[in-house]
C-alpha cells in the first residue's frame, strides 16, 4: 500500500478578549472651504460692513478697506494679506465661522492668517486662532503676541486633533468652528486671508490596553508620533504629547506598528514602535510630571511580521518577542533595561507570502471559542493576555475563514530554549492515502508518547482514526497518565489495532491532548498493512531525556464497540510498552526491567479512587528556609498575590517544614481536574485551612467546584473567621465538601479557591479529591476517609523522606 504526504495542522478555537483596531488607509487630504476668507464681500454698507458674509461677530467687528494712513502698502494690500478689505476686531471681540465635520481619523491642519495692526493703533493687542468642536472642546489655539505696526504678518500653526474612531457617519462627527479672537484693552487688530489645509494620519486605537489609565489614540506621521487622550464627551480626542524621531520615522504610514507595555519596573506603561522594513524596534520610556518620552534602542530583526511586549520570565521587566516573515521568532530579553537577542526557533506553518496574525497567550489563560469570520482585525498584529512564565504562540490566517493554526511553544526563562509540544486543547491531524481493497484490512497505529521534564501530570490523550470522507470512526482511544504507566522523562509506545473497511482510500488520523499540562509525541507509524509506513515524526521535540531504557510489553484488550456508521462490531487492541528510564547524569548499571500488567476496559470498576491533583500538598517549588514565598505553585493556575509559602513556626506552630498555599489580597488558585461529570458520579473534596497565629484577622475564603468555560459553580463553601474559631489559631481546619452530579458535562471541572479583600491571609494545604463513579454502592463515608488518609500519608513520605 502506498502512503504519501505529511501535513501537520494544529487547530484551536480562541476567544479574543482583546480588540486592537489598525487602520491601513494611506494619508488622505481633508479641506474645509472658508466662506469669505479675505473679507472681500462688500455687503449693504461698502465703507464699514458690520455683518460680513459667512462670519458671526461677537462684540465690535467690521470689514473695511484700509488706506495708506493705516498700512505702508494698501490698495491693494501687500502679501501676506490680499485684496482690498480686512476684518477689524476690537479687544475682547471675536468672529467665528462653522466649518465642516471632523474627519473620522486623526488629522493635521495647517491654519494660517494674515494679522496686522494699523499705524494709528498704539495699544498692544493679541490675536488668537482657535478651532473648537461644537461641544465646546477646544482643539489647539494659536496665539500671535506681537505684530509690526503698519504691516501684515503671517500667523500659522499645525494642529493635531482626532474625533472618535468609530464616528464614521457624518452625523456622528462634531462640526468644527473656526474662531478669530482679539485680546487687549483699548486696542484693535485686523485679520485677512484665512486659509485651512489638512491631512489625515494613520492611527492605532487601543481599546483594552489603555495607556496611563486613559483611552488613547496614537498617530504616526513622517515627522512625529502623537498621542491623543479621549475627552469626556467620547467624540473628541485631544492631543496630549508628540515625541519626534526623524531618523526612525518614515513618510510611509504603513511602515509602523505599536504596542504598549511596562518595560522597566516602574509603574508607568511604555511605548514600543517597530518598522518592518528596517527591522528596527524602539522603546520610548515614559516619564510622568510632566509627561515625556525617552527613546532607547531595543534591537533589530529582519522582515518583521509582528512584535509584542510581554514579561516572559516573570521578572517584572518587559521583554519583546518578534516574528518575521520566515517564521523565525526572536526573544529580546530585558536585563535591567538592556536588551539581548535570543533566537527561539522557526515555525514551519508561517507563510512569508501571506498576511498572518500572530497571537501570544499565557499558558494559564488559553480558552475555547469559535473562529471569527467577521472579525474586524486586519494587517499583521500580535496580541497578549497578561504575562506568564510560559507562553503559547498561535497563528491565525488573515482571512479568518479557516480554523486557527496552533503551535504550542514553551519558553524557559533561565535558558531561552524552545520546544514544540502539545498542551491544552492541542490537536494534530494528518490525512493518509491508502489503496482500496475488496476485503477488510487490519491496520496498526503506533505512537511514541513522552512525559516532558517539568510537567506535573499528563493531559488526557486521544488517538483517533477515521475514514476521511465519511468520517466513519475506525478506532478511538482515550488515555490518561495511569493508563500509560510512565513517569516524567519517560517514553512509551502505544499500539492501536483497527479494521479498515473495503474501498477506503483515505484515512484521517487525529491526535489530541486535553488538559493543563503538556505531552510529547514522536515516531507515529502504521503497520500490518500491505506496505508498512516507515517512521514519520508527527511532532518533533528536542529534549534532554535519557535514551537509556528497557521495555517490557503488556497487552490490554478492550471490549468490542459498535461503530455508529457500521453494523460490524470492531474490536480494538492496545499494547502498552512500559519504559524504565535512567535519570540524567545517573551512573552505574542499568536497572533490571520492571514488568507490570494492567487490564483496562471501557466498563467502570465501580470503586472509589483519588483523582490526581498535582502538587496537592504544595511542595513544589521547594523552598529552603522559613519564612519564604514563591509566587507560583506547580500544576496550579494562580492570579493576584498567591503562591507557595514555607511558614515560620510563629505563623504555623505545627508547620514542621510543611509548605502551604498562600492567598493574600485578591489571591486566587485554580486547578483543572481531568475527570468529567456524568450523572450520578460523586466528588468529595478535602482541604485544610489555616489561620496564621501571628495575624489578628482572617479573611473569608470561598471554595467552588465549577466549570471551566461557563464558570457555573456546582457547589460552594465559605470559610470565615467564625468558622476558624473551631480550632486553635495556627492549626489546620479540615474542610469536607460533597457534590453529586445531576447532569453530565464535557467541560473540565475546576477546583477554585479565592478570597475577599479583607485584611489577613489564607493558608491552604492537602487538597484531595475522592471520586465515586455512578453506580457505586459501598460505604462512601468510611472508604473515602481511608483513601484520604492513606493518600496524604503516602505523599508525605514521598516528599519529605
Amino acid at each position: 500500500m502506498a502512503w504519501s504526504g505529511l501535513r501537520i495542522r494544529f487547530f484551536a478555537f480562541i476567544t479574543l478578549v482583546l480588540v486592537l483596531s489598525s487602520s491601513a488607509t494611506a494619508a488622505a487630504h481633508w479641506s474645509w472651504p472658508v466662506v469669505n476668507p479675505s473679507f472681500e464681500a462688500v455687503g449693504t454698507t461698502p465703507s464699514l460692513n458690520l455683518n460680513p458674509e459667512g462670519w458671526s461677530l461677537t462684540g465690535f467687528g467690521a470689514t473695511y478697506a484700509p488706506t495708506t494712513a493705516s498700512y505702508h502698502a494698501a490698495q491693494p494690500l501687500a502679501s501676506p494679506a490680499s485684496g482690498s478689505r480686512v476684518l477689524l476686531l476690537s479687544g475682547g471681540s471675536s468672529a467665528s465661522q462653522r466649518l465642516g465635520s471632523m474627519p473620522p481619523t486623526v488629522a493635521t491642519l495647517s491654519i494660517s492668517a494674515a494679522v496686522g495692526q494699523p499705524k494709528t493703533f498704539s495699544f498692544p493687542c493679541t490675536a488668537h486662532l482657535q478651532l473648537i468642536a461644537e461641544a465646546q472642546h477646544e482643539v489647539p489655539a494659536v496665539t500671535a503676541n506681537s505684530t509690526t505696526s503698519g504691516r501684515f504678518t503671517t500667523m500659522q500653526l499645525d494642529l493635531d486633533f482626532a474625533s472618535h474612531p468609530k464616528s464614521t457617519l457624518l452625523a456622528n462627527r462634531p462640526p468644527l468652528i473656526l474662531v478669530l479672537n482679539a485680546q487687549g484693552s483699548n486696542s484693535k487688530i485686523e485679520f485677512d486671508n484665512i486659509q485651512i489645509l489638512s491631512a489625515s494620519e494613520r492611527t492605532w486605537l487601543l481599546h483594552t490596553k489603555p495607556f496611563l489609565n486613559q483611552r488613547v489614540v496614537f498617530a504616526v506621521t513622517s515627522t512625529k508620533v502623537s498621542m491623543f487622550q479621549q475627552a469626556s464627551s467620547g467624540q473628541l480626542f485631544e492631543r496630549v504629547i508628540a515625541f519626534v524621531n526623524s531618523d526612525f520615522l518614515s513618510p510611509d504610514l504603513d511602515a509602523f506598528h505599536l504596542d504598549v507595555g511596562r518595560i522597566n519596573q516602574d509603574a508607568e506603561q511604555d511605548i514600543v514602535l517597530w518598522r518592518p522594513d528596517l527591522g528596527a524596534i524602539m522603546w520610548y520610556k515614559t516619564t510622568i510630571g510632566p509627561l515625556s518620552f525617552t527613546e532607547r534602542f531595543v534591537g533589530t530583526a529582519s522582515n518583521l511580521v509582528a512584535a509584542l511586549v510581554l514579561d516572559v520570565t516573570g521578572s517584572g521587566l518587559g521583554d519583546v518577542l518578534a516574528v518575521n516573515t520566515s517564521g523565525h521568532i526572536s526573544w529580546f530579553r530585558n536585563r535591567n533595561s538592556q536588551f539581548s537577542t535570543i533566537p527561539i526557533g522557526r515555525l514551519e506553518l508561517v507563510d512569508g507570502d501571506a498576511a498572518t496574525i500572530a497571537l501570544l497567550m499565557p499558558r494559564s489563560g488559553v480558552s475555547l471559542a469559535s473562529t471569527l469570520p467577521n472579525d474586524p482585525l486586519s494587517g499583521d498584529t500580535i496580541f497578549a493576555r497578561g504575562s506568564a512564565s510560559l507562553v503559547d504562540l498561535v497563528y491565525l490566517p488573515a482571512d479568518h475563514k479557516k480554523p486557527a493554526y496552533v503551535i504550542l511553544g514553551q519558553v524557559h526563562g533561565t535558558e531561552g530554549s524552545w520546544a514544540l509540544e502539545m498542551g491544552t486543547l492541542g490537536v494534530a491531524q494528518q490525512h493518509i492515502i491508502c489503496q482500496a481493497s475488496e476485503a477488510n484490512q487490519t491496520g496498526q497505529l503506533v505512537a511514541t508518547i513522552g512525559w516532558p521534564r517539568g510537567a506535573m501530570t499528563l493531559p488526557r490523550i486521544v488517538l483517533e482514526m477515521r475514514e476521511s470522507i465519511s468520517k466513519q470512526l475506525l478506532t478511538s482511544q482515550t488515555l490518561s497518565a495511569t493508563d500509560l504507566q510512565i513517569r516524567p522523562q519517560q517514553w512509551v509506545d502505544v499500539h492501536l489495532l483497527f479494521r479498515i473497511p473495503p474501498i477506503v482510500t483515505r484515512l484521517e488520523l487525529t491526535i489530541a491532548a486535553i488538559g493543563a499540562d503538556t505531552v510529547l509525541f514522536d515516531h507515529i507509524r502504521l503497520a500490518r498493512v500491505e506496505t508498512s509506513l516507515e517512521s514519520l515524526p508527527l511532532l518533533g521535540y528536542a529534549s534532554s531525556m535519557s535514551t537509556t531504557s528497557t521495555t517490557t510489553t503488556t497487552t490490554i484488550d478492550t471490549v468490542p464497540t459498535q461503530q455508529p456508521t457500521s453494523r460490524v462490531p470492531t474490536t480494538s487492541r492496545r499494547t502498552v510498552s512500559t519504559a524504565t528510564t535512567v535519570p540524567d547524569g545517573a551512573g552505574g548499571a542499568t536497572p533490571a526491567p520492571t514488568t507490570s500488567a494492567t487490564t483496562a476496559t471501557t466498563s467502570n470498576p465501580l470503586g472509589l479512587r483519588v483523582l490526581n491533583v498535582d502538587n496537592f500538598a504544595f511542595s513544589f517549588p521547594r523552598l529552603v528556609e522559613a519564612p519564604s514565598f514563591a509566587r507560583e505553585a506547580m500544576g496550579w493556575w494562580l492570579d493576584g498575590m498567591a503562591g507557595v509559602f514555607l511558614p515560620h513556626s510563629s505563623a504555623v506552630p505545627t508547620a514542621e517544614e510543611n509548605q502551604v498555599l498562600f492567598l493574600a489580597n485578591r489571591g486566587q488558585a485554580t486547578y483543572a481536574l481531568t475527570e468529567r461529570l456524568c450523572i450520578g458520579c460523586r466528588f468529595r473534596i478535602y482541604f485544610d485551612v489555616i489561620w496564621r497565629a501571628d495575624f489578628e484577622t482572617f479573611p473569608t475564603l470561598l471554595f467552588a467546584l465549577r466549570t471551566e468555560r461557563q464558570g457555573i459553580a456546582f457547589v460552594q463553601d465559605v470559610t470565615d473567621q467564625n468558622s476558624m474559631q473551631l480550632v486553635p489559631q495556627g492549626a489546620a481546619l479540615r474542610k469536607v465538601v460533597d457534590f453529586q452530579a445531576q447532569q453530565s458535562s464535557f467541560e473540565p471541572v475546576l477546583l477554585d479557591f479565592s478570597r475577599d479583600e479583607a485584611p489577613g491571609q489564607v493558608l491552604i494545604d492537602n487538597v484531595v479529591v475522592v471520586f465515586a463513579p455512578a453506580g457505586y454502592h459501598g460505604n462512601f463515608e468510611l472508604e473515602s476517609m481511608q483513601l484520604y488518609l492513606s493518600h496524604c500519608d503516602a505523599r508525605a513520605r514521598h516528599y519529605y523522606r
